[in-house]
């Protein structure tokens, strides 16, 4: 089985009280657990440049790493796929064409000041879509808001419903919505099961904290609630985890009865194509 990480943050080593000190560079650190972990699980990874790191009691704060990012996955093609960190609110769609000419292939998005759907956004969700290039969207609960400093961000403004419409306006962007909708699992199975009738466009990943994965499986909304070819498999944890969560997956969807095809399209045929990849 190979497998294709759709949702990993650069550095992340220190997250969800789990930390990794060797003593040396926390950034050369995570590379080289990283690289690691991709040699021996035969495994790619779109790495997106929202690094997360410790803030207060309150939560964790993101940091922007394009720059280290691209440096990385240059040095690393066959591992490491670039995913830019992007806020809707502050970025044009020239910067979109910035990041396509430096390598990236997609863009990873987080904390809006408006609806994923309002009209703000759609010249940037058009030009993602002339360059071929997915849209990871947060969606759902988030608790770090806390320490965000940036007026009009809620939760609801990344709600998995609003990735509906974008779906519709924008036929030829491929969109994943983040952890089956964090707290409305149900409406984002729903919708990516409409759009599995329709556009096609719009997916889910299963990435996720213990707690929130913990529901996904105890739910069973996989194949039965959200198609297998709506759903992409991503870690959005410490790499020193991959192994432990594949391990929950793989039983999970021998549990539901998932066929090699099946398993094979989460955890890595799906994001190939929604990247544009063999």
């Amino acid at each position: 089985m190979r497998y294709l990480d759709f949702h990993q943050h650069y550095a992340l080593l220190a997250y969800r009280h789990t930390k990794v000190d060797d003593g040396g560079d926390p950034d050369e650190t995570f590379e080289k657990i990283i690289i690691e972990q991709c040699k021996k699980l035969d495994m790619v990874v779109a790495l997106n440049g929202a690094a997360v790191y410790p803030h207060d009691k309150k939560g964790m704060i993101m940091l922007d790493r394009n720059d280290k990012l691209e440096r990385f996955f240059k040095k690393y093609p066959d591992y490491i796929i670039g995913i830019a960190y992007a806020d809707l609110d502050y970025i044009t769609p020239g910067h979109i064409d910035r990041f396509f000419k430096r390598g990236f292939k997609g863009i990873k998005t987080i904390w809006p000041a408006e609806r994923y759907d309002s009209p703000k956004y759609y010249d940037i969700y058009a030009r993602c879509a002339y360059f071929g290039m997915p849209i990871l969207f947060h969606t759902g609960i988030c608790y770090q808001l806390g320490v965000k400093d940036k007026a009009g961000i809620c939760s609801y403004n990344m709600s998995p419903y609003f990735l509906e419409m974008v779906g519709v306006r924008f036929p030829d962007l491929q969109i994943v919505g983040a952890h089956l909708g964090t707290g409305e699992y149900d409406a984002a199975c729903a919708i990516a099961l409409c759009n599995n009738e329709a556009n096609r466009n719009l997916h889910f990943d299963i990435s996720s904290a213990d707690g929130i994965r913990e529901k996904i499986i105890a739910g069973k909304y996989i194949k039965d609630y959200i198609p297998v070819d709506r759903t992409v498999w991503g870690l959005d944890e410490p790499p020193t985890k991959y192994e432990n969560i594949i391990k929950q997956w793989e039983d999970h969807f021998d549990d539901i009865g998932l066929d090699g095809a099946e398993k094979e399209k989460i955890f890595y045929r799906n994001a190939c194509r929604i990247l544009g990849i063999s």
